[in-house]
């Protein structure tokens, strides 16, 4: 009789201990089984991650369903994915505005080495902005003939437009400090970034007046301009000695 009992007891213990194992090895694959599913990418559900923008006022920027439902459009090729998020918003919400994206009217060129020339980045209106900068982005006409210039704040904020017809300019930017033709035919210090407009027969500068808060254009001079002036001058200066020696 106790030897029967100790053999229900030994029985017991090892059905006991059969469980506790069970529980816990099913305890151990549950953890792992839901620790693999949430590290593993969620195939059917693509997650698309959008910058965090650290300004609360973003008015000038289109909503982050608008920006995925007309970026492809806006922006055709990948020579436009080095601009960053905010400044994309910002384009597609100045195309939603001016009805570019159902019109057509004016569009980012599709053509890769010309998209890399249209577009441009600088402290434009000299503004502390803790190292944001501004914008500068050329459009291309319906016509392909004609083009149009436009300036925005890193915010999306609007500063400069301006149509260009029957031109099709490329752009660079130039950093404060740098020697430019402004007021005369000598070559000065920029005293703010600007943008250089490349047209097939002159090259301009704008440059931002902050006395008069806009933008302002400056001719370039060639050096063929500088020969030209140079030998204009001349004859008037040796008549001007010519006749001080007859006197």
């Amino acid at each position: 009789m106790e030897k029967t009992q100790k053999n229900t007891n030994k029985k017991r213990i090892i059905i006991i201990s059969c469980i506790v194992l069970a529980v816990i090895l099913t305890s151990v694959f549950l953890y792992k089984t839901l620790n693999k599913k949430e590290e593993s990418p969620i195939l059917d559900e693509p997650v698309v991650a959008h910058e965090a923008l650290d300004f609360i006022n973003d008015s000038s920027l289109a909503t982050i369903e608008e920006y995925e439902y007309w970026q492809a459009s806006v922006f055709p090729i990948d020579a436009y994915n080095g601009i960053r998020e905010n400044y994309k918003r910002a384009i597609v919400k100045i195309f939603m505005d001016n009805k570019y994206t159902t019109s057509g009217e004016y569009f980012l060129t599709k053509i890769e080495n010309r998209a890399k020339n249209i577009f441009a980045f600088g402290n434009f209106t000299g503004r502390i902005q803790k190292e944001r900068q501004d914008l500068a982005l050329l459009v291309e006409k319906s016509d392909y003939q004609g083009s149009g210039l436009f300036i925005i704040s890193h915010e999306g904020h609007l500063l400069y437009w301006k149509e260009y017809e029957n031109e099709l300019p490329i752009i660079s930017s130039f950093t404060k400090g740098s020697k430019i033709f402004m007021n005369k035919m000598e070559l000065e210090s920029s005293p703010l970034d600007g943008i250089i407009i490349k047209f097939k027969a002159r090259k301009e500068v704008l440059l931002y007046d902050s006395k008069i808060k806009t933008f302002e254009t400056f001719y370039q001079y060639t050096k063929d301009d500088i020969m030209s002036a140079n030998e204009e001058e001349t004859p008037y200066e040796e008549e001007v000695d010519s006749t001080r020696v007859s006197l």
